[in-house]
């Protein structure tokens, strides 16, 4: 088999020159999703950092415990019907048309009219 793929591979420059071409953009696509994947990393680093300080600002400056907190996700987790650890945006009717919308746009993409955000929405 190796005889003939190191013939065929050969034989065809123009093949070999897509070949090429894919690989550079597979390279290029699998850099792009490492990039965004270590931006992301990043993201959420700070975002644990910043919850983390305002959980213990929270702590200190009142009687709450870490059992209370403990006790509010598990509630928030499950008022979707479903505790999977995920906030879940629960759809919506637009005021001026009255079509349904996830609960995170600002106006509907059908008519344009503003849609008040709740960003709590289903949560």
């Amino acid at each position: 088999m190796s005889v003939f793929w190191s013939n065929y591979r050969g034989a065809d420059p123009i093949h070999d020159t897509i070949v090429a071409g894919e690989a550079i953009e597979a390279q290029a696509a699998a850099r792009e999703a490492n990039d965004r994947a270590r931006d992301a990393n990043e993201r959420l680093d700070q975002l644990l950092l910043v919850c983390a300080a305002m959980w213990e600002l929270i702590r200190e400056r009142t009687n709450l415990t870490d059992d209370d907190l403990t006790n509010r996700v598990a509630e928030m987790d499950a008022r979707d019907g479903t505790a999977d650890g995920k906030i879940t945006f629960t759809p919506k009717k637009c005021p001026g048309c009255q079509r349904t919308l996830l609960g995170k746009h600002r106006r509907c993409l059908y008519c344009g009219a503003p849609v008040p955000v709740d960003l709590f929405a289903g949560i």
